[in-house]
């Protein structure tokens, strides 16, 4: 199993550590709405770069989740599947 950095938890939530901020890929799909046929995902070089990343802001204000790719070999991996 995978796991992949998610904007599912309320920004108000005290996390611990990074690993409470992961959900596994079918975890991502279970959430999303009937009708969402597509993946959202950003890839930054770190979480806080993607919080505050214009391209996130579209998505924040509508509520949509969104994965977060912030390690080497995600963008890798996105870009070749």
């Amino acid at each position: 199993m995978c796991a992949i950095a998610s904007t599912s938890y309320s920004p108000t939530e005290t996390r611990k550590k990074e690993d409470d901020l992961l959900s596994s890929f079918d975890d991502y799909i279970s959430r999303c709405p009937v009708t969402q046929n597509t993946i959202y995902y950003l890839c930054a070089p770190s979480r806080e770069l993607a919080e505050a990343s214009p391209y996130y802001e579209i998505f924040k204000s509508n509520k949509t989740e969104v994965l977060f790719l912030y390690t080497p070999i995600d963008e890798f991996v996105m870009g070749n599947l």
